[in-house]
């Protein structure tokens, strides 16, 4: 009887463990139906996020303007290989920064890919003097800068004034106490050619092209300082200066000198310009001397350093002839 029992409740245990086993199988297929339905799911979006996305690629991997869509991703600064396909490939349209003789125009991102073309959009037109930093056909890549400068070169002449020395020479051929110049002193000067390159108008370098020396010419000065003269008979005379003169003789006709007097042995004939009327002179010569005299006439031949005797005869002035003499004008 009590074997029974146990028996019983054996076999109620088991039933139980059935059921619980049962709900537990329940429960875990309605899970794996349930994880099922996500992932079908998920796959379902990333069909459609991917057909998307290659036709988008298809769109934009389309030629533009006779290029490629590998020459645009090229020309963009984007490494492409050979061995990827050309749905890999990708064209990009960076932004461009625009300088016009160093002001900034804008920026460009349009779809033109060689410099040539963002130029014509902004309306640039190149002048002579405009320099590019990329070639025309340059293809745009990421962060390119365009700069279109205006270059020109100038010549200055940058020159430096050189005095001149005055050199004073003590002479006894201009009067005593007297400056005469006797050279014109010229100032000198130092010029140099420099090449200066400008861009946008500044200046950003100097070259020197070549130099120019131009020596000053000294001043030069004769002082007049006088002396003695000690004649042949052993009489000293002080003289204001002297001049070495071509003399010829004239004689009587009958009309006073220019300055009124009578014409007589001891007068002689000058240029005022260079011995004064009135003054006392000693002319001494090779031939022999005529001595102490007095300038007090003048004559339409005697000009510059030439001086007339006078004589009493015509025959005397033929032997005297033309003379190079010495005239010593007195103090």
């Amino acid at each position: 009887m009590y074997e029974k029992k146990i028996d019983s409740v054996v076999k109620a245990s088991n039933v139980f463990d059935m059921i619980e086993a049962r709900k537990r199988n329940s429960s875990f297929s309605a899970f794996i139906s349930s994880f099922g339905k996500y992932i079908v799911y998920l796959l379902g979006i990333i069909l459609i996020l991917s057909v998307v996305s290659f036709i988008a690629v298809k769109i934009m991997l389309s030629p533009v303007d006779g290029f490629t869509p590998k020459q645009l991703a090229v020309n963009a600064g984007v490494a492409v290989s050979d061995e990827i396909p050309l749905s890999m490939t990708t064209a990009i349209f960076p932004k461009t920064e625009v300088y016009y003789h160093g002001v900034r125009v804008g920026e460009y991102s349009g779809d033109d890919i060689a410099v040539s073309g963002v130029l014509s959009h902004f309306n640039i037109e190149l002048g002579e003097n405009d320099v590019v930093n990329h070639n025309m056909d340059d293809g745009l890549f990421y962060g390119m800068t365009i700069r279109v400068d205006e270059v020109y070169y100038k010549e200055k002449i940058v020159e430096t004034v050189i005095p001149f020395d005055i050199v004073e020479i003590e002479s006894q051929t201009v009067p005593k106490g007297t400056r005469v110049v006797e050279t014109e002193g010229v100032m000198g000067s130092s010029q140099k050619v420099v090449n200066v390159k400008y861009v946008n108008g500044e200046i950003v370098e100097e070259s020197e092209a070549s130099d120019r020396y131009i020596a000053p010419v000294n001043e030069v000065v004769y002082i007049g300082v006088g002396g003695v003269f000690i004649a042949p008979d052993g009489t000293k005379y002080n003289y204001s200066y002297y001049l070495d003169v071509t003399a010829t003789a004239y004689t009587h006709t009958g009309d006073p000198t220019y300055m009124g007097t009578v014409a007589e042995v001891g007068v002689i004939a000058v240029d005022p310009r260079n011995i004064k009327l009135g003054s006392n002179v000693y002319v001494i010569g090779g031939y022999g001397d005529y001595g102490l005299c007095r300038a007090e006439d003048i004559g339409g031949g005697i000009k510059g350093k030439r001086i007339d005797v006078f004589l009493d005869t015509e025959e005397e002035c033929v032997r005297f002839g033309r003379r190079k003499m010495r005239a010593y004008v007195m103090e």
